[in-house]
């Protein structure tokens, strides 16, 4: 079994209390840098998620595969 490693995706880093989602190791919202595993978007906004970021995500979603 192979595991990929998402190139993007949301994560909730360290001491955040929120979901924030990252590109290139860096939130949307521009707040935090992670390089741990990311979850990919399943297009269903939370109450967990940074709201930037989800702002940020709808006006520049991931390229479809």
């Amino acid at each position: 079994m192979v595991i990929k490693k998402l190139a993007e995706g949301w994560a909730q880093p360290g001491d955040s209390k929120r979901f924030h989602y990252f590109r290139e190791s860096r939130s949307l919202c521009m707040a935090w840098l992670f390089t741990g595993s990311l979850e990919a978007d399943d297009g269903k906004p939370s109450s967990s998620d940074c709201k930037k970021c989800r702002k940020a995500l709808y006006k520049n979603p991931p390229p479809k595969p």
